[in-house]
């Protein structure tokens, strides 16, 4: 299989984004892998999920993704921006991250299982990644999961001697 399909599979990279380049430096054990969107392609307006045509690209961002082979690896990739009539240019969001997040979707949830089992020093030891960046992972998973909860009222409360 052709490197840059197999990238898709393992990415689960769909139309209108494709892969265009992989390039391996196993002296490095890197794995860079750059994504792009199909020529002509149109997407959804970030506001109103209009179909709006592309007015440009942000600049090239990198997403650290599951290693392969033991191998880091990165996904590249220039977001393209959306010229939607009713609400301006607007950034596309990626299908593989989170907004503002350094990491695919896949990495982030491996840190969180890995969370779940032990602590963020343990995490960052295992994962190669800072403190600073598996607390930010941390955190928006606690604020994904406070935004699905929903805000009620207890019906009763009990209260013993003791409190």
């Amino acid at each position: 299989m052709e490197d840059r399909l197999l990238y898709a599979k393992l990415l689960g990279i769909e139309f209108p984004w494709l892969i265009s380049r992989v390039q391996v430096d196993m002296p490095a054990e890197r794995i860079d892998v750059w994504v792009e969107e199909a020529s002509g392609a149109r997407f959804a307006c970030a506001v109103c999920q209009q179909d709006a045509p592309v007015y440009d690209h942000t600049p090239e961002q990198a997403w650290r993704h599951l290693d392969t082979c033991q191998c880091r690896t990165y996904v590249h990739a220039s977001l393209p921006r959306t010229n939607c009539p009713k609400d301006g240019v607007k950034q596309v969001r990626s299908p593989w991250a989170e907004p503002r997040s350094q990491f695919t979707r896949l990495f982030e949830m491996r840190m969180i299982d890995t969370l779940k089992e032990c602590d963020v020093t343990g995490v960052t030891r295992l994962t190669g990644t800072s403190w600073d960046e598996t607390w930010g992972v941390m955190m928006r998973a606690v604020d994904r999961g406070l935004a699905r909860k929903d805000r009620r009222v207890p019906a009763r409360i009990g209260i013993d001697e003791k409190s």
